[in-house]
């Protein structure tokens, strides 16, 4: 009889700890990225209708609008314009929130590039941006600028969530 109540115990012992490690362990959320996905930054754009904008020579807005920034706190690194036609362009800023981004901005062929000369916080809200440049050139010159490509980042230098890029862009004519 104690060998037989012995040998349950045993069995059962046996059982339970072969049972438990056969079941799959619950996987940990830091593991499997979940807490990644509901912490990374999400950058929303607003999308506006393009419209067509008469320029003065001299210094014109190329594009204004706004993006939103949910979720944790991110890092602008640098936007991406796409350019068609052929605008004589100089002399470029880059504005957020009304502030003058340092920033470093690269015009060649048809690709304007606003990098940030460092990392430049974003705490979750809103922001408006806009860039401008001085034009010259011919009347009824036309060009439209549209943002191509945004690198928004997180703390660890992982890339934010993108939404709405306003891929096309304003159009606009020298006077």
């Amino acid at each position: 009889m104690k060998k037989s109540i012995l040998f349950a115990i045993i069995s059962i012992s046996f059982f339970a700890c072969t049972k438990e490690t056969i079941q799959p362990t619950a996987i940990g959320s830091n593991a499997s990225g979940e807490s990644l996905r509901f912490s990374q930054p999400r950058v929303e754009f607003k999308v506006s209708d393009p419209y067509t904008i008469y320029l003065s020579q001299g210094l014109n807005t190329l594009q204004s609008d706004s993006f939103y920034v949910e979720n944790d706190t991110s890092f602008i690194s640098s936007f991406l314009y796409v350019i068609s036609g052929h605008p004589n362009l100089s002399n470029f800023k880059f504005y957020l929130n009304g502030g003058q981004l340092n920033a470093t901005i690269t015009y060649f062929n048809d690709t304007i590039v606003v990098s940030a000369r460092r990392k430049l916080k974003l705490a979750p809200g809103s922001y408006s941006y806009i860039l401008q440049a001085k034009t010259t050139g011919n009347s009824g010159t036309e060009f439209s600028t549209a943002l191509n490509s945004a690198i928004i980042v997180d703390r660890q230098g992982f890339m934010a969530e993108i939404l709405n890029l306003p891929s096309v862009g304003n159009s606009m004519i020298i006077r």
